[in-house]
């Protein structure tokens, strides 16, 4: 299978995608977070100096996804060269 997406060089190119169809798509991450059973029990209790921890936890998903389409819109808008040296 050819990959599409780099050139002969290897080098990283865009692909014209203007003829493919729009796909929805998921994706799961899980995760684990090892913690002594102090820890724990505070975090179950609510006792935690920070505040709500779990209720923290669920944010940075939210904010990675909008730095993503942030990134691509911005290398979408942006040309990527190095400037020739003298």
């Amino acid at each position: 299978m050819q990959l599409t997406h780099f050139d002969e060089n290897g080098k990283a190119i865009m692909v014209d995608v203007t003829e493919k169809n729009d796909t929805v798509r998921e994706a799961t991450a899980k995760g684990r977070i090892l913690v002594s059973k102090e820890v724990y029990d505070a975090i179950e209790a609510g006792t935690v100096g920070k505040g709500d921890v779990l209720g923290v936890a669920t944010v940075p998903p939210f904010l990675i996804c909008n730095k993503i389409i942030i990134a691509i819109t911005s290398y979408l808008s942006t040309n990527l060269a190095l400037p020739q040296l003298p």
